[in-house]
């Protein structure tokens, strides 16, 4: 008997695919019904096959006409399952070790430190350490680009549609227009070598001061904390790594939240300006939908990838093993060696059936992001030129809204990216914390400490 939530799966499908259908029969017409059906048809699998491939080869894999389709729809769904387990054993592992890790970290008494830093204290750290006169001006100066960003794609439409007019010249439709694009282009890059210069002298100023502090930390505690387990890596790495990890937070958290929200509200608006249907059009295709079909795609391909590293993991040790002198010797003193070799053959054999089950589902599923992005642009051309010759917009109307879309694009990737950097930096700002602010326990630095050396300097 199938899991309730796959019956909830199939009955929402097929809800979803009657409304199309019936959307289809009312708005397309009886020549392109046929062709329309079909699309949808193939986008509906397409869907559920990359989705969830075991309510589909549950349901269909029996009615496949080949049973080499039905044997890898079968396996596919096995090493999916293996892959899950996988992952959660991992997940688990992972949660266990970061538990212990937190009990173990602190060895002292007074400066116990939490692994998660808090939202607050990154704030704190952000006022403190900000670059104000150096990021101000980066802002000021990424406003007037994002300003000509918005505005050249309107000056090429206008150029698109005089040059379409009947009585077009070069005075009237090429020229005024060339002349406005060649003194964006001259202002443009201006404004972008003065956000670049102001944004790389926050960047250096802030590592040369964040730096100089954490170097004056670091050698002022005790040598039991310098010789710890956790910085064999070296210290210098260390606070390299972490400054410059927190400087992304620091100078570039403020201008990439700007610009983000300033792109994903002026995006909206210039394509409302422009043609409120087209708008509808490019806002569903970069709705949260896409964003769960892409995120559905991503975690079964984490599944496969721990399946795979398991896979060859196995076969590779056990060569590892074999290969070494001592066990070599002892092979070639016995008869033992073929059944090794068979042993290492049989586990090569289960990963090229691996392989040979899941490869094509795994290349499907990387081609998602590829295929997504194909589909909607040949779905807004199509809109768009049907809107042309219907009289409801022009070449140069369209050229901007493709424009402005992609404008749309980059602030909603520039938010998620902001958010997923805070919260992974929060995450992993323990250290930089630690480094720049922990306290010494060395006390009675002066005489004490000098009596010490003074004591155990050889005499002359």
């Amino acid at each position: 008997m199938m899991p309730s939530t796959n019956m909830y799966a199939i009955s929402f499908m097929a809800a979803a695919f009657a409304f199309v259908l019936r959307l289809i029969q009312d708005h397309i017409p009886p020549s392109e019904v046929t062709f329309v059906t079909s699309t949808c048809v193939f986008c509906i699998l397409f869907v559920i096959i990359t989705a969830d491939p075991t309510t589909f080869y549950t349901i269909v894999g029996p009615w496949l006409p080949f049973e080499a389709w039905r044997l890898h729809g079968r396996k596919s769904i096995q090493f999916l399952q293996r892959g899950e387990i996988l992952v959660a054993d991992a997940t688990a592992a992972t949660d266990s070790d970061v538990k212990d890790t937190c009990k173990e970290q602190s060895k002292d008494a007074g400066t116990s430190s939490s692994r998660t830093i808090s939202i607050q204290l990154l704030i704190d750290e952000i006022y403190k350490r900000i670059q104000t006169r150096y990021v101000i001006p980066s802002i000021i100066a990424g406003i007037g680009v994002k300003f000509i960003a918005y505005q050249k794609p309107k000056v090429v439409g206008q150029m698109f549609d005089g040059v379409v007019q009947p009585n077009a010249t070069m005075e009237t439709a090429f020229w005024p227009y060339f002349c406005s694009l060649l003194l964006f282009v001259i202002i443009d890059f201006i404004l972008v070598s003065t956000r670049d210069f102001f944004k790389y002298a926050a960047l250096h100023r802030f590592r040369a001061c964040s730096r100089t502090d954490m170097l004056a930390n670091i050698l002022d505690q005790e040598l039991d904390y310098l010789h710890e387990e956790r910085h064999s890596i070296g210290l210098a790495h260390l606070m390299h790594r972490e400054t410059d990890r927190m400087q992304s937070i620091v100078n570039e958290s403020l201008p990439r939240l700007f610009f983000g929200s300033v792109s994903l509200v002026a995006g909206i608006h210039a394509l409302m300006h422009v043609d409120r249907r087209l708008a509808l059009m490019g806002v569903v295709c970069n709705s949260p939908l896409v964003a769960v079909i892409q995120k559905l795609t991503r975690a079964d391909l984490v599944k496969y990838s721990k399946l795979y590293d398991e896979s060859m993991g196995a076969a590779n040790r056990m060569a590892t093993s074999i290969l070494s002198l001592e066990v070599i010797q002892c092979l070639q003193a016995h008869e033992a060696q073929w059944k090794v070799v068979e042993k290492y053959r049989q586990r090569q054999d289960e990963f090229i059936d691996y392989l040979s089950a899941t490869h094509f589902r795994q290349t499907l599923l990387c081609l998602v992001q590829y295929g997504l992005n194909s589909v909607e642009d040949v779905i807004l051309l199509g809109v768009g030129l049907s809107r042309v010759l219907h009289g409801e917009a022009t070449i140069g109307s369209y050229y901007t809204f493709r424009s402005h879309l992609a404008l749309l694009d980059q602030g909603t990737k520039e938010l998620l990216k902001w958010w997923n950097d805070l919260m992974t930096l929060r995450m992993s700002s323990h250290v930089y914390f630690e480094l720049m602010y922990r306290q010494s326990k060395i006390t009675n630095r002066g005489g004490a400490w000098q009596y010490d050396c003074a004591r155990e300097l050889p005499s002359m």
